[in-house]
């Protein structure tokens, strides 16, 4: 309770704070006009208005646009599948990693033909193409809703050992820029991100960014159930930045 207490008195702390709101203007309206289940696609559009940065990439629904598309990318590339019934795509075999431009147009086929094996075409969006990100650390981070505190941030060492190690921090929003520094240095494998073992220290203050831009969002959700999920997020050198390399918003 004094955790909640304390929360709602930081909203307007957050605007005064160096780094200042991370909403853009059309913020609110992008997230009011929400309703049901987002693509990684459409959901990382949506955090985009909150300052949270994405992988660049390309959806498509050809394999001549997939070509196209894979060609602006220096080296392989990555492709999902983007429907919004299918959230697990890795399992669901939508997802194919270290693609080259020969191979393409073969894994555009082969990835909307399993699709179609799970959803409807007409709940397909399309495939995206992404670029491959290399020597980043992964984190997952986001927002969840509980249902006596309301929303509350999250972050934690994600990618696709997150539900193995379980190493997470969180706070009722809103959240401070101080707040945001205090719940990455609670992880167990900080030190990673501080740079242990000779490895270059990671920009911990773009991770901070993310996770007021998720506070933002989940203010203006207001009482309504708003969940989101970030993972991997690619946290780059200091200084490179941090970008959602999918993402998942759920609203009620």
């Amino acid at each position: 309770m004094a955790t909640y207490a304390r929360a709602v008195q930081q909203l307007a702390e957050i605007e005064s704070e160096e780094g200042g709101d991370p909403r853009s203007e059309s913020a609110k309206t992008a997230l009011k006009d929400l309703r049901g289940d987002l693509t990684g696609y459409r959901s990382k559009q949506v955090l985009a208005e909150y300052g949270i940065s994405a992988t660049k990439e390309h959806l498509v629904h050809s394999r001549d646009e997939a070509r196209a598309a894979a060609a602006h990318f220096e080296g392989p590339v990555v492709m999902k599948i983007q429907s919004p019934d299918i959230f697990h795509k890795t399992e669901a075999g939508g997802v194919e990693v270290g693609v080259d431009l020969v191979s393409v147009g073969e894994v555009y086929d082969r990835i909307m033909s399993r699709a179609a094996a799970q959803a409807t075409l007409d709940r397909i969006e399309g495939v995206l193409i992404q670029e491959l990100i290399r020597d980043a650390i992964e984190l997952i981070a986001g927002v969840i809703h509980d249902p006596q505190f309301g929303p509350a941030v999250m972050v934690g060492f994600g990618g696709i050992y997150a539900e193995v190690f379980r190493d997470v921090a969180f706070r009722i929003a809103p959240i401070t820029r101080t707040e945001a520094h205090e719940m990455i240095r609670e992880l167990q494998a900080f030190p990673i991100l501080a740079g242990a073992r000779g490895r270059r220290r990671a920009d911990t203050e773009a991770v901070a960014d993310v996770l007021l831009g998720l506070s933002a969002a989940a203010v203006d959700s207001g009482s309504e159930t708003l969940e989101i999920d970030v993972n991997p997020l690619f946290v780059l050198p200091a200084g490179c930045g941090a970008v959602a390399g999918d993402a998942l918003i759920k609203r009620g």
